[in-house]
């Protein structure tokens, strides 16, 4: 066992299973994305995550792309959320947090209540604390329904 772990860079950390919560960075996005994982290769080590279904992430790879883990967020915390009728990935900060579910409401989708899912952390040298302009709210705070 010591000497596999050895042939496969694991010092002991504790492995991925089917289902975990995680978050990849994507280069491509510069961002944080939650995900969970769908498959892992034991020998190897490798992992396969629901956004990017049928590829395998080697586990060189593991520290430098994926955390264990979703986001607690915080009002106030600079987030990006994929705007479906933008098709990106859009600056926002979090309004409210509901704490018997986790769920989010931003501003760039004010009024609806966010799985903490579909709301990503922006690329670490991106992330600065933003502050919410309460006075820019555009009404009563957000009812409790889900948007995907």
């Amino acid at each position: 066992e010591e000497f596999r772990r050895a042939m496969v860079g694991d010092g002991g950390t504790q492995a991925w299973a089917e289902g975990d919560a995680a978050r990849y960075f994507s280069s491509t996005h510069r961002s944080w994305i939650a995900c969970n994982i769908l498959a892992v290769d034991r020998i190897a080590g490798a992992v396969v995550i629901d956004i990017k279904p049928g590829i395998w992430i080697p586990q060189t790879e593991h520290e430098r792309i994926l955390v264990r883990g979703a986001k607690q967020w915080m009002v106030g915390d600079a987030c990006r959320y994929f705007d479906p009728s933008q098709r990106r990935l859009v600056d926002s900060a979090v309004w409210a947090v509901d704490p018997s579910t986790g769920n989010v409401s931003i501003d760039a989708c004010p009024g609806v209540w966010l799985p903490a899912t579909s709301v990503n952390e922006p690329h670490r040298q991106d992330a600065r604390p933003a502050q919410p302009q309460v006075a820019s709210w555009p009404g009563p705070p957000p009812q409790h329904t889900t948007h995907a």
